[in-house]
């Protein structure tokens, strides 16, 4: 049998000059190199094809005897490939070689760069390196912590300043990266030891954050290839949007029901992330990078109608990229497909004793599926009222339970020791999940019901902790409907 090396290389920053023109007529980029310590006959690139967050598509490259390899990447401007233990950053017509250093097991102990962009990807190496190192000075005082961020950062730019004839793009992008995430460290160190515990950070650390105040801008697009100014720049958009709704107001409003003041609360948030954009963002690569993470991070079912409306308004007037524009709209037929009344997309899966289970095996019924995993917390509370509606109704609805873990003998275990009942099937791979996909789930536990003829009723439904769940199984089963109103 062939020896076939997963080692799979993914875009981080997918294109680091994010909504840059992309230039025709492109010099070839050359990735080349050598598997060393692990005898392998195949290595696995994955990459993104439009440089969007579409699907990615998988490239195998074969491996000579020896280990080598060689490969032209699709590149313009700046763009980050990750493996296992490193980054790999190209720039449009390099050739650059990476050797991967392999132990006996096929694990990944070490990477090393030659020809162009080498000393580059071995300066940003060593310093994401040195930033992960922060998350060991998180419990520390103070003034221990700053003097580290302070060491950290001399370091860092005492490496970039060492290239010789580094490419300028590039090493704007790493300035850019260690200014932000110097600022990024220092928040998350103040929320964790601070914010979060109820305390009030001290003098010492507002006049330290100070520096900080002038890297909040919001006019250069060049910021856009550092992740941690991204990353910044959504926080700093989010938690405005946080301050201005007050959600105990939406609580009351709709009479204490948490499902549709959270309903509420998303649908206001994205339009109000949208209307800050307008309002305080002047460059239009930066108020398009804005739009783009909120559609993005919206994509739900409750959301269809603002996301439809503000997608034939000012989200094709202000996002110029017609790949973004193009893979918005796919995403939103996606989820019309989704509505009420759709064909509910189909599945088989194993359950416990390794027999299929397939959604077409309930034609007839009305069927209750729970997408849920042993290590989600949230879907194991909802458990007890899940088991009294199948007690009360399984006789009439079908209860599925689909689990996403990724170790079959972990998810067998609970079911077993646990006693759950029910129909309990697997769909291996965690959040890669096949289930996942065709019903657009980003987080679990997510909760569908499907109609006697295979039909969607609702493709993100209530909770079996929600009042109106036994309220619409009593409508199925023609029961009488009881009233749940509270004394």
């Amino acid at each position: 049998m062939k020896k076939i090396l997963l080692l799979s290389i993914s875009i981080l920053l997918i294109n680091m000059m994010f909504f840059r023109c992309q230039p025709s007529g492109n010099p070839e980029t050359t990735l080349s190199g050598t598997v060393k310590g692990f005898k392998a006959d195949s290595l696995k690139i994955t990459f993104y094809k439009n440089d969007t967050w579409e699907g990615p598509e998988n490239l195998w490259i074969t491996l000579d005897s020896v280990g080598q390899f060689t490969t032209t990447l699709p590149v313009n401007s700046l763009k980050e490939f990750r493996t296992r233990q490193s980054r790999v950053v190209l720039q449009t017509g390099w050739k650059t070689t990476l050797n991967i250093y392999m132990n006996e097991e096929g694990e990944m102990d070490s990477t090393t760069f030659e020809g162009d962009g080498a000393e580059e990807n071995e300066v940003y190496n060593n310093n994401l390196t040195l930033s992960f190192s922060t998350d060991n000075y998180m419990n520390k005082e103070p003034g221990e912590f700053i003097t580290f961020l302070d060491s950290i950062e001399q370091v860092m730019k005492a490496d970039v300043d060492s290239i010789k004839d580094a490419d300028q793009e590039f090493v704007t992008m790493l300035r850019n990266n260690i200014a932000y995430l110097k600022m990024f460290s220092w928040e998350s160190y103040a929320e964790q030891k601070f914010d979060y515990t109820g305390k009030e950070r001290p003098d010492s650390l507002k006049a330290y954050s100070s520096q900080f105040d002038k890297l909040v801008l919001f006019d250069n697009a060049e910021l856009l290839n550092s992740l941690f100014y991204k990353k910044i720049l959504e926080d700093h958009f989010n938690e405005m949007v946080r301050n201005s709704i007050d959600f105990d107001a939406l609580l009351e409003s709709n009479n204490g029901d948490r499902e549709k003041a959270r309903e509420d609360y998303n649908r206001i948030s994205f339009n109000l992330m949208l209307d800050l954009a307008d309002s305080i963002i002047p460059n239009p690569e930066i108020k398009s990078y804005i739009y783009y993470n909120a559609f993005l991070r919206n994509i739900d079912l409750q959301l269809i109608e603002a996301l439809k409306q503000n997608y034939t308004g000012r989200f094709q007037e202000e996002v110029s990229d017609t790949t973004i524009i193009n893979y918005m709209a796919s995403q939103i037929d996606r989820l019309e497909k989704l509505s009420p009344g759709m064909p509910a997309p189909a599945f088989s899966y194993p359950d416990t004793t390794g027999n299929l289970v397939s959604l077409a095996n309930f034609k007839g019924k009305y069927v209750y599926i729970d997408i849920w995993a042993t290590w989600c917390v949230p879907c194991i509370r909802e458990f007890p009222k899940l088991k009294e509606l199948e007690e009360e109704f399984g006789d009439e609805i079908a209860f599925v339970s689909i689990s996403i873990d990724i170790k079959k003998e972990k998810w067998h275990k609970y079911v077993k020791e646990n006693e759950l009942t029910g129909i309990q099937i697997l769909s291996q791979g965690g959040s890669k999940a096949e289930i996942m996909d065709p019903y657009m789930i980003q987080a679990i536990p997510r909760f569908i019901m499907v109609d006697p003829e295979g039909n969607l009723v609702d493709a993100d439904a209530s909770k079996p902790s929600y009042d109106n769940t036994r309220n619409l199984f009593e409508e199925w089963t023609g029961r009488e409907v009881v009233d749940t109103e509270p004394i």
